[in-house]
């Protein structure tokens, strides 16, 4: 890694930790929180919209490597804009509770426009046969980037569990592909790293400020597209992604498949998830997060090394990697809480 790169990722680190503490001081004067609901487990109010932070520190880092040269304009245009604009939408609904059809079109449109800049959806390399997908690749990674949104807006309910997620997968990811000779694409999962851990600091249970769908909404969107990103180049690596976000992906896809069996309507405000159902019996945000830290440290992150070092049987680690978890989740999730 370049030194300019080192420099710009010390940067990032401590003008999100000052852009943080400078928009809790702002969330508290102008009572910007969130208040307890059906969905969220915590009590009282707490300074809401984190997450703007790192959005905004973020793009200010992807301009500075478009002006100089480092990230193409394609690119460029599909991380700026598309977060952006989901980063806008997504502070607009913490403070109105926007229309969900607008806001689920605009991520539609969004995501749609990233993927047409980052060249549509790429090649997949399953057990060392190229699969495209043409323009149903297309149509599968529009519903790939919505689905990433909203699992990751679904995973920040617990104090600190989705910003240190977050951390985990772009470490490791960002590591991954410095191996691979990446670097720019490593800088920018280590950018995402250190404006997360900023923000990190002030979530860590007890938190004493929340992301916001401006954060979490920009976070899935971000993340959908570096992996799409990545994976043009690096097809087999699209294993190691779904290896290393394997709690993420479990949790919320067990949950949602079994309520679609189960519950009507089955898309309606809940606290079903493993992560949320442990929470909440046992009123512990901390040993939640601990918890799922462990899972991707001690689990996840073996197979994602070994999914990356023996490539062609990426598919075969995923398997392994995400079974267990599916039970467990479905478990102490969903099917626990309707008992």
């Amino acid at each position: 890694m370049s030194r300019s790169s080192a420099l710009l990722i010390v940067a990032a680190f401590a003008l999100s930790m000052v852009g943080v503490w400078w928009w809790r001081t702002i969330a508290l004067r102008l009572n910007i929180v969130s208040v307890p609901n059906t969905r969220t487990l915590h009590t009282g109010a707490i300074p809401v919209g984190g997450g703007i932070v790192i959005a905004v520190v973020w793009l200010l880092c992807i301009t500075f490597l478009y002006l100089t040269g480092s990230i193409e304009q394609n690119d460029y245009l599909a991380f700026f804009v598309g977060g952006g604009l989901l980063a806008v939408v997504g502070a607009i609904d913490d403070a109105t509770n926007i229309n969900p059809l607008f806001r689920f079109f605009s991520q539609i449109l969004l995501v749609a426009w990233g993927l047409y800049w980052l060249g549509g959806f790429p090649v997949l390399l399953i057990f060392s046969r190229s699969l495209d997908l043409g323009w149903f690749g297309f149509l599968l990674g529009v519903w790939c980037g919505l689905w990433m949104i909203n699992l990751i807006n679904f995973m920040d309910g617990v104090d600190g569990m989705l910003a240190s997620g977050t951390i985990f997968i772009c470490l490791c990811m960002g590591a991954f592909l410095y191996l691979e000779g990446d670097v720019i694409f490593a800088t920018l999962l280590f950018l995402l790293a250190v404006t997360s851990s900023a923000f990190l600091w002030f979530n860590w249970p007890p938190a004493r400020l929340f992301m916001g769908d401006v954060g979490s909404v920009f976070l899935g969107y971000t993340l959908a597209m570096l992996v799409i990103a990545t994976t043009r180049e690096h097809p087999t690596l699209i294993w190691v992604w779904f290896i290393v976000m394997g709690y993420f992906l479990t949790d919320t896809t067990t949950t949602l498949l079994i309520r679609m069996r189960l519950v009507r309507p089955f898309y309606g405000t809940h606290r079903h998830h493993a992560y949320q159902s442990i929470a909440r019996r046992t009123d512990n945000h901390l040993l939640v997060t601990r918890g799922v830290l462990l899972v991707n440290i001690l689990w996840l992150l073996p197979l994602a090394i070994l999914a990356y070092v023996f490539r062609d049987y990426g598919p075969l680690f995923l398997i392994v990697a995400l079974t267990p978890l599916a039970f467990f989740c479905a478990k102490q999730g969903v099917l626990y809480e309707l008992k």
